[in-house]
């Protein structure tokens, strides 16, 4: 380790003045850091990596050393921790002097990426040029903090420059004396077990070895630099210090005193913690106090060194809803009150190159199922529709494409009036029909052919009826017995109850109804089920989908019960148990046909736009963080274009279909994991209906609707892959009234870009495609679009390396108000028996310099961007290309750099 030497290379000539910073040396006394004048200092900031390949502070090819410090001093922080590799200075050590930033770039890049991430860089930091050196540019971040009142924090990140941590890498430590704004010094990042190493580990891999050598390396930084702090973490990725501040025998009778150090007032304590899974704030506070925050007990006796104690790691995903899980809400609230200092992970928006991905972003991204999409059958219409193979044919298809089949919830209004009857002399009987249910009468038999109908591993969730109390539920006890010993392995949940906020209103409750009654009802039912002898002796036991509630949070019109019943309250209530509650349910319709006023609310054009359902679907993102905080996810588990059974002209068109499939994706973005479209066999919002009727004077065949190739597209979005490992994020530069774009990544450990989904809801309507065999005639406006119709170039900067080919899926068809025409890359249905029809006519593309892709898109229509399949195969193959003419383009300025996200 070359550590005195190390100490010279650091240095330049300070800036004249600075506007916070400390004179003089910073100490400790007692929990606190103080200043020369004895004043506390509480560090407050962020970690700005820079040992990675590069070897250099991230993000300098997007904005300027002076710009970042800005935005940190902004946000009112007082901290930088600077992170650095070894190996920068073994490189050194090893020549006799330190390279330019040009050939530390090409070498983690490569000649062409590196020469343009440098020539970035200067551009955004003229002051850097072809002699600049790696250590100029850190004396540069340091200078500049110096000048703007930021402290520094060098930490020893690891010792090869490469992302950070694994049980395989190692790490070593460094320091720094003549930068002023650098007041003290982590020794080693996150030490851990060389899990490569066995032997390492059974041998030296303890505390006593710990205390050997982070004591004789502290003695060596205090030697050569007698003003820094320094700072010791602990074991196990550092989440570890418990035997240091009670003073326990380490081995072999050594114990930490901090008094047997001469600059024990140099001495500070440093953990990490990612604990973003927590359900409890006060477990979170006891775990981290025990592992070592402890040392700011100064009222504790058993505490035999009393310091201070710094979170110098921890972070969240910067994203709209994961602040306010209990991990974030906790942490924000515990380390102030503490005043302990603290440093987030991370000011950068992206890496040069992580684990080999060159631009690489850092964001956390949300899971995107493989059966995202899936459908909520009413317990009526699920005779209709096994009465010939349609919706099996469809649904295996999609299973097909997606490589798994949609899940299936057998639940609406009907289920509350579901009655078990064993004397019923058919399977089945609704009263007074089939199409004006009351009272639908079931017996053991109704269940059968529902797991052979549906394809091959189709998950079934079925609501019971928690209306019908009788006999503490003897109802609902006979039908889950029934459900259970039928469908088996594919019985996946039990709902109890159908929107159970609306007992009230239907006379089904009392006025008291509350979360707290439904909690309690709630528990006694699951309580008899699981410890029923059927339950109890299933070789397959389903889970429970929870809440099912109908009301949206932020909807004031559609409150019509007591207003608590949401996922915030009825989790405070104690509906929380993650051995058995899988998911809670909402619901959610955005346009209604229940009543005179919300009838003549609806609109294809408001369906059509992305704004409206961001603001439908973000009032959930409180709910999905507190199922989250649960243990549980939370799922649309009803929901469809407009509310009591749809609206033909609206529901059953190209807009619903885009609404749908930007709907599905949006919701996926902000952890909605799962969403199912309700189905009425005579419905008009229904994506298939099983038989021909005659409805509101028309008759109609049994067929497909154009809304249900949203499923058949977002099939293909989710395809590929060898494992359910998709990543979601919105494109926060795709996001207007019009427009929407998201990012799907793959990746085991780190997400990996592999597709670009991009809708187009502009409202466009044609005068062809009116006519479906299958739903009514009504059209929703007689407004034909004049002219030709828009198209729009979008430009994506990628992470994909040049020369790679892509293939370009649409979702397309005549215009937003077509109810036939509508198809995926020419693949349609017969309309009416559901057989695929049309050649696949997938277009190819070639990412050009820099990682861009640039394509076309028509209004009203949605495209899907993805690397090339390995033995692709297509019946036709177009190209698109850069040059497309377009009738409509976006400026420069609306063009979108994908997932840049920049220091801030």
């Amino acid at each position: 380790m070359h550590f005195i030497l190390l100490l010279v290379f650091f240095c330049s000539v300070a800036p004249r003045t600075a506007l916070s910073i400390s004179q003089g040396p910073l100490s400790t006394s007692g929990r606190w850091i103080v200043d020369a004048h004895g004043k506390n200092v509480t560090f407050a900031g962020v970690n700005w990596p820079g040992a990675a390949d590069a070897m250099l502070p991230e993000g300098l090819q997007y904005q300027s050393v002076e710009y970042i410090v800005d935005k940190i001093k902004t946000l009112g922080m007082n901290v930088v921790r600077l992170t650095f590799a070894v190996e920068m200075i073994d490189d050194i050590l090893d020549t006799g002097r330190d390279v330019p930033i040009h050939d530390s770039l090409v070498n983690a890049l490569g000649e062409k990426n590196g020469t343009i991430v440098f020539n970035n860089i200067v551009q955004q930091n003229p002051q850097f040029g072809v002699n600049t050196t790696r250590l100029e540019v850190f004396d540069a971040v340091a200078n500049e903090c110096y000048r703007q009142g930021i402290y520094v924090h060098l930490d020893n990140h690891i010792s090869k420059a490469m992302w950070c941590c694994s049980g395989t890498d190692g790490n070593t430590w460094f320091g720094d004396r003549s930068l002023p704004a650098v007041k003290s010094v982590g020794m080693r990042n996150e030490l851990r077990k060389a899990e490569d190493n066995p032997t390492l580990i059974d041998s030296t891999y303890n505390w006593q070895y710990w205390y050997q050598y982070m004591v004789e390396n502290s003695n060596r930084i205090h030697a050569v630099n007698p003003d820094l702090l320094i700072y010791f973490s602990g074991l196990d990725y550092d989440t570890r210090l418990s035997p240091i501040p009670t003073g326990e025998d380490l081995g072999n009778g050594i114990a930490f005193h901090k008094s047997d150090f001469q600059y024990a007032d140099k001495i500070v304590l440093e953990l990490h913690n990612y604990e973003r899974t927590a359900t409890s704030c006060d477990d979170l506070k006891s775990s981290l106090w025990a592992a070592g925050f402890n040392a700011l007990d100064t009222q504790n006796s058993s505490i035999i060194n009393t310091m201070p104690v710094q979170m110098t790691e921890f972070g969240f995903p910067q994203d709209s809803t994961t602040y306010t899980d209990v991990y974030a809400s906790c942490l924000r609230e515990w380390l102030p009150s503490l005043q302990a200092g603290w440093m987030v992970w991370v000011v950068a928006g992206s890496y040069y190159v992580r684990k080999g991905v060159h631009d690489d972003d850092e964001k956390w991204a949300r899971v995107l199922r493989r059966d995202l999409y899936g459908y909520s059958i009413e317990p009526s219409s699920v005779v209709p529709y096994l009465q010939n193979d349609r919706a099996s044919k469809l649904l295996g298809y999609i299973a097909e494409v997606a490589g798994v089949p949609a899940s299936i919830r057998v639940g609406g209004n009907i289920a509350d009036q579901t009655l078990f009857d064993k004397t019923l002399r058919a399977p089945s009987e609704a009263l007074p029909n089939d199409t004006t249910v009351e009272v639908l009468r079931i017996r053991e038999d109704w269940f059968k052919g529902w797991k052979e109908y549906f394809p091959h591993g189709t998950n079934i969730l079925y609501t019971l009826n928690l209306r019908n109390e009788t006999g503490l539920w003897i109802n609902a006890m006979e039908e889950a017995k029934a459900v259970m010993g039928i469908l088996g392995e594919s019985l996946s949940h039990f709902e109890l109850g159908n929107e159970i906020d609306h007992y009230i209103n239907k006379g089904w409750r009392g006025a008291g109804w509350d979360t707290k009654q439904y909690t309690n009802q709630w528990r006694r039912l699951t309580s008899q089920i699981l410890s029923s002898p059927f339950y109890q002796n299933a070789t397959h036991q389903p889970l429970f989908q929870a809440a099912v509630f109908a009301d949206p949070p932020m909807v004031p019109d559609q409150h019509d019960e007591i207003d608590d019943f949401d996922i915030i309250n009825v989790t405070r209530a104690g509906l929380v148990d993650t051995k058995i509650i899988d998911s809670y349910a909402v619901h959610l319709y955005p346009q209604s046909t229940c009543d005179a006023v919300r009838r003549r609310r609806l609109s294809l054009d408001l369906l059509s736009d992305h704004n409206v359902i961001w603001t439908n679907l973000s009032q959930y993102i409180p709910q999905e963080a507190a199922a989250r905080a649960a243990g549980s996810r939370l799922v649309l588990g009803e929901t469809n274009s407009a509310s009591c059974s749809g609206k033909s002209g609206i529901s059953d068109t190209l807009g619903a279909a885009l609404w749908a499939a930007d709907y599905v994706l949006t919701a996926a973005s902000i952890g909605i994991e799962q969403t199912y479209f309700h189905l009425g066999h005579q419905s008009e919002y229904s994506a298939f209906t099983p038989l021909p009727y005659v409805y509101k004077g028309e008759n109609l065949t049994a067929g497909i609707r154009a809304n249900f190739f949203s499923h058949i597209f977002l099939a293909h979005v989710v395809s590929g892959g060898e494992t359910d490992t998709w990543k979601i994020t919105a494109l926060p530069s795709a996001n207007a009234s019009d427009f929407s774009g998201y990012a799907i990544f793959g990746g085991q450990e780190e997400p990996v870009l592999a597709k670009l989904v991009f809708i187009d809801l502009g409202v466009w309507n044609s005068t062809s495609g009116l006519h479906n065999p299958s739903t009514l005639s009504a059209t929703d406006s007689k407004f034909f679009s004049p002219g030709a119709r828009p198209r729009r170039t979008v430009e994506v900067h990628t992470t994909w390396y040049p020369g790679t080919e892509v293939e370009l899926l649409r979702l397309q068809g005549p215009g937003t108000n077509a109810k036939s025409g509508v198809n995926v890359s020419g693949v349609a249905l017969d309309l009416e028996t559901g057989t695929l029809v049309g050649k696949e006519e997938v277009e190819l593309g070639i990412v050009s310099d820099s990682g861009i892709v640039r394509f076309d898109i028509s209004q009203a229509e949605g495209v899907l961007i993805q690397k090339r399949h390995e033995g692709f195969e297509s019946h036709n193959v177009n190209t698109f290309t850069i040059d497309q003419q377009t009738d409509r383009k976006r400026s420069a300025d609306e063009r979108l750099p994908m997932m840049k996200n920049r220091p801030t």
